[in-house]
């Protein structure tokens, strides 16, 4: 029996991962949702727990049920300056598995835009991360709290 490495669910399927998750956010964006930061990741979480309406979180877990990636489809623009929508977001990995699972994630959250009757959808970037490979189109610069970052866009197709 040949058992992927990676599966995909939505937070809500897997709710024991939230606090998990919560820690991730903390630890890759303190400034936002560290101590001194305005954020609050478990809430943020939790409106991904609102059912089947925007924002939803994917999880990656690895063959043991552990969290080994993180990925958010979102409305509300990253930055401030663009109002296009939807929005990937909160894209994290980890482990051995790391490369699949931010695959399998962008794809995933791809494919929920597209079932939504999204025509494209954007993310920011520091850097290329890979994205322009996979066939997202570089639209320009913005800044972010972090500072500038590449916007991408995703034209999905519609069946």
């Amino acid at each position: 029996m040949n058992i992927l490495p990676v599966r995909i669910h939505t937070l809500e399927h897997a709710p024991g991962q939230l606090e998990a998750i919560a820690a991730w956010y903390e630890d890759a964006w303190e400034p936002h949702y560290g101590p001194e930061g305005p954020g609050n990741a478990r809430g943020d979480l939790e409106t991904c727990l609102a059912g089947d309406q925007l924002p939803i979180c994917l999880v990656a877990l690895d063959r043991h049920d552990a969290v080994i990636g993180t990925a958010t489809l979102r409305e509300d623009p990253l930055v401030a300056d663009h109002d296009a929508s939807p929005w990937l977001g909160a894209l994290l990995a980890k482990g051995k598995d790391a490369q699949l699972a931010e695959a399998l994630l962008i794809d995933a959250i791809a494919h929920e835009a597209q079932m939504r009757g999204y025509s494209w959808l954007h993310t920011e970037a520091v850097a290329e991360e890979g994205f322009e490979r996979r066939g997202w189109q570089p639209l320009g610069q913005a800044d972010s709290p972090e500072g500038p970052v590449e916007i991408y866009g995703l034209e999905l197709q519609q069946d």
